[in-house]
């Protein structure tokens, strides 16, 4: 059975909007640490190579290029790990209770980091970093796209997992709370639904199964007819997300913009840069809901390309053949110019207003409840071993085709999937799960049909017609 939309007495939007936007605000607030994580290698590899030092300030510790490349990739092999960990336990712990425990790994990490007086201890801290942030980024993912809902009601997350434990009152007052604070009686409708929808299936939450048998059926229903489209539109976004450039460039951003030669400091660079990446996000969250999913991945990656042809070309022409940022001359003095600051401010900000956070609003959406913990860590897991092999191969691609090349490179790249996602990217903003279900597994269902209103509204007439 899909969970029905039911309809629930008249009530403020808001009030219907604020317990849900609280929730996801601290679980956001968890992710932010991962992010602090993230970007660590951008901060340390500068330091640690000895390519851009903060001045006044010596660093006892050192790494080579080579090393270099692994710090920079290690998070997300480890993240790859934690994500596989996180797509089984979610299921068996709850959201709420998998994102606090997996913070506390992190603060350990953060400390060995303070404390290390060796690049082995850096290496170990990032590690537990990057397994504490996959497990947390498949529960956050997970908890946000099953708690929210935009235009029409959707399934909350934690009132269903308590129901599925057998808690069922706590799952009521869970769903009053998530539902603006209400009374049993606002909720009644809903909550049985959600009960019915537990009962219905059953097979994934009886105890009396081992835990195997439970992921061998997972695994079943995940390769199913209805989900291959699911699976190749979210592999899809991802692959071009891990490698736009931005996930490899990010570690080694300080010398890049060093070798590059911007009219601002390179630190100060990586500033205005994360700046431009918030400006892009925030542009993303105040535009989705009026141009939607399809249209801002498109045009956001058309301007990523674009920027960074014009970032290859003018480092071709302008720098020295082969130039890279991984073997920087000491006595060789860069051409100053505004050109690569502004080709990677736009390459930044069309990359979170496009294809940075939509592949995680695709992925909360597209998978059906009974597997969707399930399928966000295996697709999660894929598009981190992407983002390994992707920023492990950056100094090999650099050194190799030097920094103009590797811009070209990345723009050719890009250019290349967008048809891909034209012919096979649908549209499901404002569009419930219920309906995003149904769409997926219906057996008139095709991957080029990209308009999910538009097809349902013509099964439906079809329909009518038959049953007249």
């Amino acid at each position: 059975m899909v969970v029905e939309e039911c309809s629930l007495p008249s009530k403020s939007t808001f009030k219907l909007l604020l317990p849900q936007i609280i929730a996801c605000f601290i679980k956001n607030y968890a992710v932010f640490t991962a992010g602090l994580a993230t970007q660590f290698p951008t901060v340390i590899i500068p330091e640690l190579t000895g390519i851009a030092p903060t001045d006044g300030f010596k660093e006892t510790l050192s790494i080579t290029s080579e090393e270099s490349s692994w710090f920079g990739s290690l998070t997300y092999i480890c993240q790859l790990i934690g994500s596989i960990i996180g797509g089984h336990v979610i299921d068996i712990f709850g959201r709420q209770r998998i994102l606090l425990i997996s913070i506390t790994p992190s603060v350990i990490a953060f400390l060995m980091f303070y404390f290390a007086n060796s690049v082995v201890v850096l290496f170990a801290a990032y590690t537990i970093i990057g397994i504490s942030n996959g497990v947390l980024l498949v529960a956050a993912v997970t908890y946000t796209g099953e708690t929210c809902f935009l235009l029409v009601l959707t399934v909350p997350e934690t009132p269903i997992w308590l129901l599925s434990k057998g808690y069922e009152e706590k799952a009521r007052e869970t769903l009053q709370w998530l539902r603006g604070w209400s009374t049993p009686e606002f909720v009644e409708e809903e909550f049985q639904l959600l009960k019915a929808s537990i009962e219905d299936n059953s097979q994934y939450y009886s105890e009396e199964k081992s835990e195997y048998l439970k992921i061998i059926e997972k695994f079943k229903d995940f390769t199913s007819r209805s989900n291959l489209a699911p699976i190749f539109i979210t592999f899809l976004l991802f692959l071009i997300c891990q490698s736009n450039g931005i996930i490899a460039m990010t570690p080694f951003l300080v010398q890049i913009f060093k070798a590059l030669g911007t009219n601002v400091d390179a630190n100060w660079s990586t500033v205005v840069v994360a700046s431009v990446s918030l400006a892009g996000t925030i542009s993303c969250a105040a535009t989705v809901k009026f141009l939607g999913k399809r249209k801002l991945c498109l045009g956001g990656l058309t301007m990523c390309s674009v920027s960074c042809a014009f970032l290859g070309f003018y480092a071709l022409k302008e720098l020295p053949t082969g130039w890279n940022s991984f073997h920087l001359p000491p006595d060789v003095e860069v051409k100053s110019s505004w050109i690569p600051l502004v080709c990677i401010m736009g390459l930044f900000f069309f990359t979170s207003l496009s294809i940075a956070d939509i592949p995680w609003m695709y992925m909360a959406e597209l998978f059906p409840f009974k597997i969707r913990g399930f399928s966000n860590g295996i697709i999660l897991a894929v598009a981190l071993l992407i983002g390994f092999v992707n920023t492990k191969a950056y100094k090999d691609l650099e050194v190799g085709f030097s920094i103009g090349g590797a811009m070209i490179f990345f723009s050719v790249f890009t250019i290349i999937f967008i048809p891909l996602l034209y012919l096979f990217l649908p549209e499901t903003e404002g569009i419930s799960t219920d309906d995003i279900e149904k769409f997926f597994s219906h057996k008139n269902h095709r991957i080029t049909q990209v308009n999910i209103k538009k097809f349902l509204e013509s099964e439906k007439q079809k329909e009518s017609k038959i049953s007249k």
